[in-house]
């Protein structure tokens, strides 16, 4: 078993070290990394894609998870660069506090979970589904309701009429 503070992630396009270390941290394994971008998509669809909100509030979330709790060292299974086997890597959390926090770019470290929300999947293919299906349901029980008050309406009004004279005028 190895302990590893290694750059796991390439091309990122920000030079602050703490920010990649903290970006490091959810990418230690792909469970976690899962996780993290589950929870980001989850903010994302609570706050119907408005992704301004989602942003400001998946780096909150990040900075609190960092600050309030911080995380504990803890041993991950990855594979060998350049090989078909998994080796244990000891991985130490980045070193961050209420005073150094100000130093992550915690707008980039959502962005990158968010990342997960800009393609289309089977997620959002079954959220949209979902919300389509809710606003016919409203939708059509509004025209029932209407319709039902126009032929109220249309009653009282007309007193006398016959239910072809109704159903003509409606």
């Amino acid at each position: 078993m190895t302990e590893s503070n290694q750059l796991v992630l390439e091309g990122l396009e920000t030079s602050d070290q703490s920010t990649v270390t903290a970006l490091e941290w959810f990418a230690r394994s792909y469970e976690s990394m899962e996780e993290w971008k589950g929870k980001a998509r989850e903010v994302f669809f609570s706050l119907n894609g408005n992704s301004e909100v989602a942003r400001n509030r998946v780096a909150s979330m990040v900075r609190f998870y960092f600050v309030e709790t911080p995380p504990k060292s803890e041993d991950v299974k990855r594979w060998k660069q350049g090989s078909d086997e998994t080796e244990t890597i000891h991985v130490v959390p980045p070193k961050i506090s209420a005073s150094n926090s100000a130093y992550v770019d915690w707008g980039y470290v959502a962005d990158y979970l968010l990342l997960a929300c800009a393609a289309l999947s089977d997620v959002l293919d079954a959220e949209n589904q979902l919300r389509e299906t809710e606003y016919r349901t409203a939708f059509d029980s509004f025209k029932i309701r209407t319709m039902v008050h126009d032929a109220r309406s249309l009653m009282k009004e007309t007193p006398n009429a016959t239910e072809t004279e109704l159903l003509a005028t409606l």
